[in-house]
């Protein structure tokens, strides 16, 4: 059996290593990567009708009727980091948080003999068997990786935030997450991330192709979302097994009554289906998709297998009109969408 280290000094040991690593990304990338005029596609903005207000006033007829547009678009208001090791998310600003979170995980391979270091190995019986070929076999047969979800960097600055200090961006609706806000941390989640037995009473966990990462033809499988845990199994590409993982992290963390350790991201339920995922990890993507959509020429990865990718969400919503009341919506026929304007 391999010896653990005690978690304080584990985490100790870990922040020390974690100042010598160059960061994958950071904030400042992931804002750029957003507000890139490349982008207009995934915020895929639309103008889908007319909102109708009334405002009091203090003369007859003691109202005035307004007119506000009603818009969808999506925004990226979670970040989702998928990395090998306890602690060393490619989000350098949340790797602190992440070196916190990685003592709980410490902790419980102390307590029931699994190896949370991070890597393909996730059983301690793995390390009684010296055969490399072996040991080789079943890291190709098995990925494991820790999963973190943080708020968007400019999702509190949009609109009304949740935290009370957002402004309104013309044109955009309030977006519901708080920026940098730990929604996930596979560290704190360490007991229900580890076992996938938790998740057995849903029937994707045991029903093939019911929720999998895939195409529409299923020419095209990366993994299954459930159950929605840090291994996978039979998967030798890196980058598809992470974002298999990602996918399972978003699941849980946009739903509610998972039995998981999280606080839910308010918004939309991810969907493999539909998702645009779009990478800020080196070298940042300027596209976006659902995983199972990407193309071969898209899996460009980072040095390392970590990676991080944000999740564009859609909102809809009358744009908001402080101080009057909304009495009636009315949808166009056909949305007029920005990302269709010749030249953009």
């Amino acid at each position: 059996m391999k010896p653990h280290t005690p978690p304080l000094l584990g985490a100790a040991l870990l922040a020390m290593a974690l100042s010598c690593q160059g960061a994958s990304t950071s904030s400042a990338e992931i804002i750029a990567s957003t507000v890139n005029p490349l982008m207009l596609p995934c915020l895929n903005h639309c103008i889908i009708g007319t909102c109708i207000w009334l405002r009091p006033i203090p003369a007859p007829p003691f109202f005035r009727v307004e007119t506000k547009l009603k818009v969808r678009h999506n925004f990226p208001d979670i970040v989702v980091s998928v990395f090998e090791h306890p602690g060393q998310n490619p989000w350098a600003e949340m790797r602190p948080l992440s070196a916190i979170a990685a003592t709980a995980g410490e902790a419980y391979g102390l307590l029931s003999g699994t190896i949370v270091t991070g890597g393909r190995e996730t059983a301690a019986n793995n390390q009684e068997n010296t055969d490399a070929s072996s040991k080789e076999s079943r890291r190709d047969q098995q990925r494991f990786a820790e999963a973190e979800i943080y708020g968007h960097p400019l999702a509190s600055t949009i609109g009304q935030s949740p935290i009370g200090f957002g402004v309104a961006i013309p044109g955009l609706c309030p977006i519901k997450t708080r920026s940098f806000f730990p929604y996930f941390q596979s560290g704190v989640d360490v007991m229900s991330w580890r076992n996938p037995e938790v998740e057995l009473l849903y029937p994707a966990s045991w029903i093939p192709l019911v929720r999998d990462v895939r195409n529409s033809s299923f020419t095209n499988n990366w993994g299954p979302v459930f159950p929605r845990h840090g291994a996978i199994a039979s998967q030798s590409s890196p980058y598809r097994a992470f974002a298999v993982i990602a996918q399972r992290a978003a699941d849980i963390t946009t739903n509610s009554a998972s039995p998981h350790l999280y606080i839910r991201a308010p918004g939309t339920p991810a969907n493999e289906r539909t998702d645009k995922w779009q990478r800020v990890t080196t070298p940042p993507s300027l596209s976006c998709s659902s995983f199972g959509g990407f193309t071969e020429s898209t899996l460009t990865a980072s040095l390392d297998d970590n990676q991080t990718w944000q999740l564009w969400r859609p909102y809809e919503c009358c744009l908001p009109n402080p101080g009057a009341v909304l009495i009636s919506q009315i949808d166009i026929p056909t949305p007029i969408c920005l990302n269709l304007i010749p030249g953009n």
